[in-house]
């Protein structure tokens, strides 16, 4: 028990040391691998600030998924596509991705829920839990997407959380008690509207070309914009500056 309580405090106090989200969300990411957490990811948001409960504009969101999953998370534009992050939603507590699994094959999903289901398996969303969170009043739910490493099973994941679950749920209590007073989005990270306007072209599928007609502007402008886009987002690439900024709420 001293030894478990010896590392939660050092988790709090490497927390402590963490200037804005993304450090914190560095320092979980790390802590959550000793329980064999490969990738996560975390989603939060004000319902009560919110026309569209399910959209995940708005919404604060990170996530070591990698490129791919991100863009096909964000692509959806709802979360409630994901089967258990509908459970999460709708309810706080921890859910198997057997859940989903079980879903999938009794055929209880929706068309969008398949279509999301099967691409994240095949981008390796295989094993895992999802945790919600919620406040005291409702309004204020976040999830956590837990990925375990490759190879995996979900009966092992089921019974790993069985013997660490309590302890994992106090992780991420602490860590959104520890962000909630943060400032979501650094002033450096602010999008002029000229250049928000391009960028949310290009993340509904508009080439260079196409941004450059419909805003009457010359193509090398649009290339300059992207390119600022990317320098405030501190990114290399312009999916990445697209995926920060809609998760920012700066693109819809």
């Amino acid at each position: 028990m001293a030894v478990r309580d010896d590392l939660l405090s050092e988790f709090l106090l490497q927390l402590s040391k963490c200037h804005d989200l993304e450090e914190k969300w560095q320092v979980l990411i790390g802590e959550l691998s000793r329980y064999h957490v490969e990738r996560s990811i975390y989603v939060s948001k004000d319902f009560a600030k919110s026309k569209n409960p399910n959209s995940m504009h708005g919404a604060v969101f990170f996530s070591n998924y990698g490129d791919a999953l991100n863009e096909l998370l964000i692509e959806s534009r709802n979360i409630s596509n994901d089967y258990t992050s509908r459970c999460v939603i709708e309810a706080p507590g921890a859910f198997s991705w057997q859940l989903s699994r079980r879903a999938f094959l009794d055929g209880l999903m929706s068309e969008d829920e398949v279509n999301l289901h099967i691409r994240s398996r095949e981008l390796g969303l295989v094993a895992g839990m999802t945790v919600g969170l919620h406040s005291a009043n409702g309004q204020k739910r976040s999830g956590f997407g837990l990925c375990y490493e490759d190879g995996v099973k979900q009966a092992e994941v089921d019974a790993m959380w069985s013997l660490h679950g309590a302890e994992i749920l106090d992780r991420l209590r602490i860590f959104e008690m520890t962000v909630s007073g943060l400032e979501r989005l650094p002033k450096s990270q602010v999008l002029a509207e000229p250049v928000a306007s391009v960028l949310q072209l290009v993340s509904e599928g508009k080439t260079n070309a196409e941004v450059a007609t419909i805003l009457g502007l010359h193509r090398r402008t649009v290339e300059s914009r992207l390119a600022e886009a990317r320098a405030r987002m501190n990114v290399p690439t312009t999916i990445q500056a697209t995926l920060k900024a809609y998760r920012q709420g700066q693109i819809a």
